[in-house]
């Protein structure tokens, strides 16, 4: 398993507990994790509309560690999705003072991913799957292309690529004779 897909099956996997806890039931555990009450319906609703969207995010997440063709899609929505958080958690800290222990770990935890995700993208990665060999890309994207572009040329014009060995010899003798 590459580190990409590693690091949005963590994410995903690492999230889903933290939906359901806000979700499922959030009279009780907003109360026993942080000393928050939800009072009323309209409380009660925002918290599990959150619960939706983080959901949403850890389906997309699975589906681009599954996918190949979304992982990067997967991992830029994950780096915008823990940024936001982190830069709402600091302001709230700079704001409002420090809030309880387990938010403070959520905080770092979503900077650490924030930074590993942007890591992981800058890092080379393989080429495509439509590329027969799999060859590692060295940063030169155009090295990849033509090297993909230069295997579909060679499969569409093979015939004439391959020209048989007589007809190169009488072109030869041909090109002796005028001399």
């Amino acid at each position: 398993m590459s580190r990409r897909k590693l690091y949005l099956w963590i994410s995903a996997i690492g999230l889903i507990p933290v939906a359901l806890s806000y979700g499922v039931s959030p009279e009780q555990s907003l109360g026993w994790l942080f000393g928050i009450t939800v009072e009323s319906v309209n409380h009660a609703h925002v918290v599990r509309g959150i619960t939706g969207f983080y959901l949403a995010m850890v389906l997309f997440w699975v589906y681009g560690a599954v996918y190949e063709k979304c992982e990067r899609a997967a991992i830029q929505s994950e780096i915008v999705f823990m940024a936001g958080l982190a830069v709402g958690r600091i302001a709230s800290i700079l704001v409002d003072g420090w809030p309880h222990w387990l938010l403070v770990g959520y905080a770092l935890a979503e900077i650490a991913l924030v930074v590993i995700g942007i890591i992981l993208l800058k890092k080379p990665q393989l080429a495509s799957a439509s590329c027969r060999d799999r060859q590692l890309v060295r940063g030169d994207i155009a090295h990849a292309w033509a090297t993909v572009c230069c295997k579909r040329v060679r499969e569409r014009y093979k015939a004439v690529i391959e020209r048989p060995r007589w007809l190169d010899a009488d072109l030869d003798l041909a090109a002796a004779l005028e001399r």
